[in-house]
């Protein structure tokens, strides 16, 4: 990296597992479950993830600003009917 001082322009997705998948930002790690409970994390106060945030009101922009960011389908179209993938319905 040429310059580690950059601004973080961009999130970062992981998922495990259908439905349950995380976003980071350059300062909060959102977590949305597949049951559907939700975490946030501060990282510039709570760097070790100690204080859910979720249910703050005063965060819920930052929650929905990342969750705009998660997959709103999980299953390609076809594997949805058992298949191995592409458009097949193995």
């Amino acid at each position: 990296m040429k310059d580690p001082g950059q601004a973080w322009l961009y999130v970062s997705l992981t998922s495990h597992d259908v439905g349950n998948a995380a976003v980071t930002d350059a300062r909060y790690h959102y977590i949305r479950y597949a049951d559907g409970a939700e975490e946030l994390y501060d990282h510039q106060k709570d760097p070790r993830e100690y204080e859910n945030l979720a249910n703050q009101p005063e965060l819920k922009p930052v929650t929905k600003r990342l969750a705009a960011s998660l997959p709103q389908s999980w299953i390609p179209e076809g594997r949805k009917k058992g298949g191995k993938g592409g458009d097949s319905e193995d």
